[in-house]
Order: C-alpha cells, then structure tokens, then sequence
C-alpha cells in the first residue's frame, strides 16, 4: 500500500522536472552556430561559363551525379550513392558575386549532408555528421574544388 503513493510521487516529480526525464525529450539541440559559411575558394574570373563547366567536371570526376545545376542562379546539387542501400553524400555548391569586384570575383560555397533511409520516413533523412565523416566522404572533392583553375 505504500508503494502505491511513492510511485505517484515519482510520476507526478517526472513530469513537473522534464530535465530529469530524458525520456521526455523530442529533439537533440543542434550545437552549432546558426552564421552565414564561409566561402570555400575566392575565384578571380568573371567568366561564370567556364567556372560552372569547370564545376559540373569536378563533381563528375569524384563520383558525384548532378541532380540540379543553375548557373545563372550559381547554384549546384549533386549526390553521390555510398555502399549502404539507402544512404548518399549530397553536396549543395553555389557562387556569389563579389559586392566590391562583381566583375573580378566570385566566392565559391559548398555544404555537405549524409542521408539515410530511416524507418517511418519515406525519403532518406539527413543525419548528423562530423567534420571527419565530411572529409572522408567529400574532401577529394571540396580538394578539388579548392585547386580549380580558370
């Protein structure tokens, strides 16, 4: 019988302290900052042509498959499969014009994602990574991104 008031109690502490319930918690918080990245490479040409060409080879030359290419937006998305059913690297690549030099430069971005099949959802989802899963499963391309030449 007086186990029953105890077990209240606990219930009752668990639900008014969620901290101490970690059974409560829907979501990791993400750690990272929430600021704009920093460009890749800094290109010193104004032919937008020959560095979206230049791109489209690279990413093709490092397994990666285009599935979205703009480049009068600057913009490029490519994905590559890995050995597991249902995962691939997607990588996003977009140009911007510099504000001072519109016509010397453009800054080259680039953002990486893992995504998995996970049960419940029908697309893969992205999935946390480290910056060492990043340069493993894209630093010869981000290498070869840093290295064009125009």
């Amino acid at each position: 019988m007086r186990m029953f008031p105890s077990l209240i109690i606990v219930i009752v502490a668990s639900l008014l302290f969620p901290k101490f319930a970690a059974a409560q918690a829907l979501f990791t918080p993400d750690p990272t900052p929430l600021e704009r990245p920093t460009p890749l490479k800094t290109l010193r040409t104004a032919d937008t042509a020959k560095v979206c060409e230049a791109i489209e080879k690279t990413l093709g030359d490092n397994g990666f498959k285009t599935t979205h290419d703009d480049c009068d937006l600057g913009e490029f998305e490519a994905t590559k499969k890995t050995n597991a059913a249902g995962e691939l690297d997607k990588v996003v690549i977009w140009l911007e014009r510099d504000f001072g030099k519109p016509s010397e430069a453009l800054r080259l971005y680039f953002l990486y994602g893992r995504f998995e099949t996970l049960a419940g959802h029908q697309e893969p989802v992205r999935i946390k990574t480290t910056s060492a899963d990043e340069e493993r499963n894209a630093g010869a391309l981000k290498e070869a991104l840093v290295s064009l030449k125009i």
